[in-house]
């Protein structure tokens, strides 16, 4: 008898020291923040002009490093980093998921140059990390930390500073269509000024993505832009 009042009175203490701990870890849950959500910049593309473009910066700016992250999502055909004058000239890195080549805008007309394929092909909801690197008369794309193109232009027509544009573009086919940037750094040619440093997370963002250059107005922002977390 005694043994079973033992038995019974371990097994209620027992139960008490459960049901604390339960107690405890249940409300200690509910006053801890949640995981903290990466956000970034996502948009579609605009529904006339089919491109989407940000542009931010200083008009004299001349070389430069611009990396970020990118993902593409289905009817998105191509993302972009670039530079543009006052005058709306511009070099800009154009990486779609199979290539990659740098495109020139200049008074003398559009050129394409350094198209090469990119393999394996890069693939949807996927980041990657784009660098375009912009030096003097030499343009270099690299995808995450490999060189793909290495284009000089030495015909001495393109501009030669500028503010630096985000831009994608889509199918002409798929509705919804939505391009993503995420941490993007500019800097000058060396690394050792840091011009802009954007990971999306505040609001307002510590980026004001509105040129100082001279484009004109339908160039500017165009599209439709959302702030998204994952």
């Amino acid at each position: 008898m005694k043994s079973k009042f033992c038995i019974n009175q371990l097994f209620s203490v027992g139960m008490i020291i459960f049901l604390m701990l339960f107690i405890s870890a249940c409300s200690s849950s509910s006053t801890e923040p949640p995981p903290a959500s990466n956000h970034y910049l996502t948009y579609v593309a605009d529904p006339v002009m089919g491109t989407s473009e940000l542009v931010r910066g200083d008009t004299t700016w001349t070389d430069m490093v611009i990396t970020g992250r990118v993902m593409f999502t289905p009817g998105v055909s191509y993302v972009s980093f670039g530079r543009v004058s006052d005058g709306g000239y511009f070099y800009q890195l154009v990486v779609s998921r199979a290539g990659m080549y740098i495109y020139k805008v200049a008074s003398g007309g559009t050129d394409t140059h350094g198209v090469v394929t990119i393999t394996p092909a890069l693939v949807d909801n996927q980041w990657y990390t784009v660098r375009f690197v912009i030096s003097g008369t030499q343009f270099t794309g690299y995808v995450d930390g490999v060189k793909y193109t290495d284009y000089t232009d030495s015909s001495g027509t393109g501009e030669t500073q500028g503010n630096i544009f985000l831009q994608s573009d889509d199918d002409g086919i798929t509705a919804g269509r939505h391009a993503c940037f995420d941490d993007i750094v500019v800097t000058n040619g060396d690394g050792s000024v840091t011009y802009i440093s954007e990971d999306f997370e505040s609001y307002p963002l510590t980026t004001n993505w509105t040129p100082t250059g001279g484009w004109t107005p339908n160039n500017i922002g165009r599209g439709t832009f959302a702030i998204v977390s994952e």
